[in-house]
């Protein structure tokens, strides 16, 4: 089925072109099932209940500390601009696969 190759139930080739927005609203609710692709330097808000949904960066089972993990989840909204190009995994602490995602950063 190819299914193993997703991350986080997201594909490159089938993820959400955003390249042309600079700046994006993301709701962090339940569920959530978010594949973005963006440009270099764009403006990801995730606009939730961090306390319910708290946000981590990598895999349900594997999370790696990264730029997202360290985001100031302290209010309503948390604002993400990407370091690097490539894959940056994303999903809830508490609900898992249930909310996930990946915002794929290209040139």
């Amino acid at each position: 089925s190819g299914g193993s190759n997703l991350l986080n139930g997201c594909d490159e080739a089938t993820a959400d072109d955003m390249t042309k927005n600079p700046e994006l609203d993301l709701d962090w609710v339940l569920p959530t099932q978010a594949c973005l692709v963006v440009s270099n330097a764009a403006m990801i808000n995730f606009v939730g209940d961090f306390a319910l949904h708290p946000l981590s960066g990598g895999s349900p089972g594997a999370p790696v500390v990264d730029d997202i993990t360290d985001l100031d989840q302290a209010g309503p909204e948390a604002t993400y601009i990407p370091a690097s190009f490539g894959a940056h995994p994303f999903f809830c602490t508490v609900h898992g696969a249930s909310m996930q995602g990946v915002i794929y950063v290209v040139e």
